[in-house]
C-alpha cells in the first residue's frame, strides 16, 4: 500500500511513467470474444467524454428486466501496475469549475475504456428482474462486450421522453415512469430519498438535502440515479448472499439522530412549508445526525438509503472503490482466489476512508476560510445591513464563532431580534466569546430567553449535537401532585452537571423548558453543581409560561391569507406595536381584524416578544373565530348551467374525495388540486383545473381538464388522475 499523501490539488498531467505504461495497454482481442454482446444508451451531462454506465429496460411479465452495463476497467487496468497505483493514489476524479483533474489517464478514461456510441467495449452487465412491486426479484452479473446505440445529454433524454415520434421515446419513456416508481418505493420503505422539481430541491446518496442545480433539472436525471442505486445495492446483495468479500458502503446515524420517522416527517415539512426553511440549517442538523458513509469489507446497512447491504459499483472511471469491487467480482464469477484477502480489503477501506475524508476536509476549510474572510470584510465595511436573511444568519453564526463584532454587527442583530432562531440564539450564548464587546448581546439573548424558555430545550440540544464537549441534555421530571419539579442533567467537558434547584412549574412541558433556562442561565453564571447536590425549592412557587412565551409553529398568518383567498374575503390587517418595557427587553401587542359583508371582526391584543410572534397569536386568534364562520353561497349563473350539466353527468361521483380517500390510504401526501379561468365569455367562462400528487419526493399530475366551473374543472382533473394512477399501478 502507497503511503497516503498530505491533501493537495493534484496536477492534471501524470508521471511518465504511467503514461508510458498506459500508451502500451490494448484491448487483446480474446478480452472480448467470449463475452455476451448487450446493448444499451448512455445519458450523461452534455461535455461528459468519461462515460463508465448505460442502461437498458424491457418489460417482462410480471415486472421489468433492468439492465446496467459499467465500463470494465479492469480488462486494462492489471492490480499494483504503474496506472492502478496512481489511480489509487488520487481515489477519485476531481471536477473543478474550469478543470477536471482525473483519475486515470485521458487516454483510458475517455477513449478506450469510455462507452461512446456504436463501439465496442468491455463491460460488466447487472441485470435486475423486478417483480410488480418493484421487489428485486433477481440479479445476474456477467462480463460482456456493450455496444451503445445512442449517447444522450439529460436534457436530449428529456425531450426523447416527450416525444412520441423519437426513435427512442418507448424505451425512455418506460424507464422515466419506473424511475419515478423507485424514487416512490425507496421513500415508502424509509429511504431519505428526495427529487423534488416544484421545490427544486433533492438529497445525496447520503441523505442530505441540496438545491437542484440547473444541469440536475430534469427527469433524465431521476431516472440515471435511480438505476445506478438499484445496481449498486443489487450488487451489494449479490455478493452478501454469496459471502463475497467486497468494500461495501456503510453509514450510520449518531446517537442524537432522532427516530426515522421523525426526520421524513421533517424533510416533508420542508416541502409543505418552504417559507420557514432554512437549507443551511437542515444541512448543519443532518450532518449531526448521520455519520460520513465509509467503505469497509463487512456488511453494516445504509442508513439514509435504508438498505442492508450497499457498495459502489457503477464509476470505476471517477473512483476507485469501484474499480476493486470490480476485481472481486470478476474472480467471483470465473472461480478464481479473490485478489484481496481480508487484511488487505480492510488497509484499502482505510486508506480510502482517510483519503476522501482528507480530501472533504480540506475542501471545507477552503471554503470555511473563504467565508470567514467574506464576513470579515462585511462586519468591518458595515454592509452587513443589505445581507438576506440566509446570509445574515450565516454572518451571524460565522462572526460567533471566530469572535468577530463590530458596532453595526451589534445594531443588525437587534433590528432582526424578531427574527432569530434557536441557533442563532445559541451561537451568542454559547459560542460567541465572553468579551466586553458581546457582553450586550448575550444579555439581551438572556432576557429574551427568559420570556420564551421552551427555546431553552433547543439550546441545550444544539450544544449537545455540536460535536464539542457537551452531551445531550437529559431530564428528571417528579410529579408533586397538581404540579410538576424537573432539572436538566449536561455532560460537560466529563462532567455531570446540573441546577441548583429544581424548577416547578403546572405541567411536565413546562417544567422541562424553566428547567433547560435555568440550566442556560447557570451555565452563564458559572453556578451549576453535581447532580447529587440539586435541591427541591424550599417554597414550591408554581411558575406559568405564559401564552405570548409560546406562538404557534405553523405558517398561521399564510393559513389566515388562504382562507380569505378561498372564501373571496377581503386581505386581512396585520399590526403589532410596541407594548412598552426596557429597551433590552420590550413587548409587542398583536392584532389581527378584518370587515366581511360589512361586519368586523377581530382578535383581542395578543402580546409576545417579538413583532412577528405577536402577530401570529393575533392571527391565530382570528383564524379561530373565521373558521366557525359558513363560507359564502355561490350562486350560479343560468347562463353557465348548460356547460356544467355537459361536465355533472362525468362527476356522479366525487372524484376528489376519491383522490384524498387513496392518498390516505396509501399513505401519500394530500393531493394538490386547482383550476383557474382560461377562456369564455363572462356569463360562459371556461376553466382549467389540474391535480398533483406527490409520492416519494415524485409528482404525478393530470391533463390539464376544462369544466364549466372551477369545481367541476377540479373534479374532472382528480378523476383524470385517478384513472392514471390506475393504469401505472400506483
Amino acid at each position: 500500500m502507497p503511503t497516503l499523501p498530505a491533501f493537495q490539488e493534484r496536477p492534471e498531467h501524470f508521471p511518465q511513467h504511467v503514461l508510458r505504461e498506459t500508451g502500451t495497454l490494448r484491448l487483446r482481442d480474446d478480452v472480448l470474444q467470449d463475452r455476451r454482446r448487450v446493448e444499451g444508451i448512455t445519458i450523461d451531462g452534455p461535455t461528459t467524454k468519461d462515460i463508465d454506465d448505460a442502461i437498458f429496460l424491457e418489460r417482462t411479465e410480471k415486472g421489468y428486466r433492468i439492465t446496467v452495463s459499467i465500463a470494465d476497467v479492469t480488462s486494462l487496468v492489471s492490480k499494483d501496475s504503474y496506472v492502478d497505483t496512481e489511480a489509487l493514489s488520487r481515489l477519485l476524479t476531481r471536477y473543478h469549475r474550469n478543470h477536471t483533474v482525473p483519475m486515470l489517464p485521458r487516454k483510458l478514461s475517455e477513449d478506450a475504456l469510455s462507452l461512446v456510441p456504436r463501439q465496442d467495449r468491455p463491460a460488466i452487465s447487472v441485470t435486475v428482474e423486478l417483480g410488480p412491486d418493484l421487489a428485486i426479484v433477481a440479479t445476474n452479473i456477467e462480463e460482456t462486450v456493450l455496444h451503445s446505440t445512442k449517447q444522450f445529454n439529460y436534457y436530449e433524454a428529456d425531450r426523447a421522453i416527450g416525444d412520441e415520434q423519437h426513435a427512442h421515446h418507448a424505451l425512455l419513456s418506460d424507464c422515466d415512469h419506473l424511475a419515478r416508481r423507485l424514487l416512490a418505493k425507496r421513500r415508502e420503505r424509509g429511504a431519505l430519498a428526495l427529487y423534488d422539481f416544484r421545490k427544486m430541491l433533492m438529497t445525496t446518496e447520503e441523505g442530505q438535502l441540496q438545491p437542484i442545480k440547473k444541469s440536475q433539472a430534469y427527469r433524465a436525471n431521476v431516472v440515471v440515479q435511480e438505476f445506478m442505486v438499484l445496481a449498486n445495492e443489487a450488487v451489494a446483495r449479490f455478493c452478501a448472499e454469496h459471502d463475497v468479500p467486497l468494500l461495501y458502503r456503510n453509514q450510520q446515524a449518531n446517537t442524537v439522530a432522532p427516530q426515522r420517522t421523525i426526520i421524513v416527517e421533517q424533510i416533508d415539512n420542508i416541502l409543505r412549508h418552504p417559507e420557514g426553511f432554512n437549507l443551511q440549517t437542515e444541512q448543519a442538523k443532518l450532518t449531526m445526525w448521520f455519520r460520513r458513509a465509509e467503505y469497509g469489507p463487512n456488511v453494516e446497512g445504509h442508513y439514509a438509503l435504508n438498505v442492508p447491504a450497499y457498495t459502489h459499483f457503477t464509476s470505476p472511471l471517477r473512483r476507485y472503490p469501484d474499480i476493486v469491487d470490480h476485481r472481486i467480482i470478476k474472480a467471483h464469477l470465473r472461480e478464481e482466489a479473490p485478489p484481496y484477502n481480508l487484511e488487505e480489503l480492510t488497509a484499502i477501506a482505510q486508506y480510502i476512508n482517510a483519503g476522501v475524508r482528507g480530501i472533504i476536509d480540506a475542501r471545507e476549510e477552503q471554503y470555511k476560510e473563504r467565508d470567514r474572510n467574506t464576513m470579515r470584510s462585511v462586519l468591518v465595511q458595515d454592509t452587513i445591513r443589505k445581507l438576506p436573511e440566509a446570509e445574515f444568519q450565516r454572518a451571524l453564526e460565522r462572526a460567533a464563532k471566530e469572535g468577530l463584532w463590530s458596532t453595526a454587527f451589534e445594531e443588525e442583530v437587534l433590528s432582526r431580534f424578531d427574527t432569530l432562531r434557536p441557533v442563532d440564539l445559541y451561537y451568542i450564548l454559547l459560542v460567541a466569546p465572553t468579551t466586553e464587546q458581546w457582553a450586550a448581546l448575550k444579555q439581551h439573548v438572556r432576557n429574551a430567553l427568559a420570556r420564551r424558555p421552551h427555546d431553552a430545550i433547543q439550546v441545550l440540544t444544539l450544544a449537545g449535537q455540536s460535536g464539542r464537549e457537551w452531551r445531550l441534555p437529559e431530564f428528571e421530571v417528579q410529579d408533586l401532585a397538581g404540579s410538576f419539579a424537573a432539572r436538566t442533567i449536561v455532560e460537560i467537558e466529563r462532567k455531570l452537571l446540573s441546577t441548583a434547584t429544581f424548577a416547578v412549574a403546572g405541567t411536565k412541558k413546562d417544567a422541562k423548558s424553566l428547567a433547560a433556562h435555568s440550566f442556560v442561565t447557570g451555565y452563564l453564571d458559572n453556578t451549576l453543581v453535581p447532580p447529587e447536590q440539586t435541591r427541591m425549592p424550599k417554597e414550591l412557587q408554581v411558575q406559568h409560561i405564559t401564552k405570548s412565551a409560546a406562538p404557534p409553529e405553523e405558517n398561521v398568518i399564510g393559513q389566515l391569507h388562504e382562507l380569505c383567498q378561498a372564501r373571496k374575503w377581503p386581505a386581512p390587517v396585520l399590526d403589532a406595536s410596541n407594548a412598552g418595557g426596557p429597551s433590552h427587553a420590550p413587548t409587542f401587542t398583536g392584532t389581527a381584524k378584518i370587515s366581511i359583508g360589512g361586519k368586523e371582526y377581530a382578535s383581542g391584543n395578543c402580546s409576545a416578544a417579538t413583532k412577528h410572534d405577536a402577530k401570529k397569536l393575533a392571527a391565530q386568534e382570528l383564524l379561530r373565530v373565521l373558521r366557525t364562520l359558513p363560507p359564502p353561497q355561490q350562486q350560479e349563473d343560468p347562463a353557465t348551467r348548460s356547460t356544467t350539466a355537459a361536465s355533472s353527468e362525468v362527476l356522479q361521483e366525487n372524484a376528489i374525495g376519491k383522490l384524498h380517500e387513496l392518498c390516505q390510504k396509501r399513505r401519500w401526501k394530500n393531493p394538490w388540486i386547482d383550476a383557474e379561468q382560461t377562456g369564455g365569455q363572462a356569463n360562459i367562462p371556461v376553466f382549467t383545473g389540474l391535480a398533483i400528487v406527490t409520492i416519494g419526493g415524485t409528482e404525478y399530475s393530470s391533463d390539464e381538464c376544462n369544466g364549466g366551473t372551477k369545481q367541476d374543472a377540479k373534479q374532472l382533473a382528480a378523476q383524470n388522475l385517478l384513472h392514471k394512477l390506475k393504469e401505472w399501478k400506483l
